[in-house]
């Protein structure tokens, strides 16, 4: 049954990724603007990169493959996502509310892909 939980939830992390990766796919130009605003080096080569990332991402977490190590790079990921989208600009006022809250929601996700690497590594090398 445990292990059942653990698929709920690493399902659940997937479609996180799919849909940014579908996002990023068809609104291919305003990913490449938005990064570009933020000061992303190399925006169109970034963003390609984010995309095969997600897909990277959900085929680990949903086939249970290299789970541990692709958590370990999604948490790296979605760290540099939040801080240049969220918290590099952000004044921590009531008009930054929403950065704000998309920042935390963006911790709460690297939570969840720590807790991944670490049952799963622990699973592979019990």
């Amino acid at each position: 049954m445990l292990e059942l939980d653990y698929r709920v939830g690493y399902t659940l992390l997937a479609v996180i990724f799919l849909c940014a990766g579908l996002g990023k796919i068809f609104l291919w130009r305003f990913h490449v603007d938005v990064s570009s605003a933020a000061g992303i080096p190399f925006p169109v080569a970034a963003v390609l990169s984010s995309i095969l990332i997600d897909a990277v991402g959900v085929l680990a977490l949903i086939s249970n493959r290299f789970v541990w190590q692709v958590s370990l790079v999604l948490s790296v990921y979605v760290l540099a996502v939040t801080w240049f989208f969220y918290l590099k600009g952000a004044r921590f006022r009531q008009e930054s509310y929403d950065q704000i809250s998309q920042a935390a929601k963006n911790i709460a996700i690297m939570g969840g892909l720590i807790l991944a690497a670490v049952n799963e590594y622990h699973q592979q090398f019990q």
